[in-house]
């Protein structure tokens, strides 16, 4: 259904995702800003994601979502 180069991207997106989520909910308090945690915090999710440091990570998630809302509107539509 997907071509491969895509399929592979999205299952990367959710990998990435669902880490850092995982890592959140043990962690922090939800609804709280992440720019208040802990920079030890900030290095772990870096780390999850195999990111050098929490800018890295920030863009890295951004870029990722993009690439999957762009895949969504590829295969759905905008409707």
């Amino acid at each position: 259904f997907l071509p491969d180069s895509e399929a592979r991207a999205l299952a990367a997106a959710t990998r990435m995702q669902r880490a850092l989520q995982a890592l959140l909910r043990l962690t922090w308090n939800r609804g709280a800003p992440l720019s208040e945690a802990p920079e030890a915090l900030h290095g772990k999710l870096a780390a999850a994601v195999e990111c050098a440091d929490f800018a890295a990570m920030e863009a890295k998630l951004r870029a990722v979502q993009a690439e999957a809302a762009a895949a969504f509107r590829r295969i759905v539509g905008n409707g």
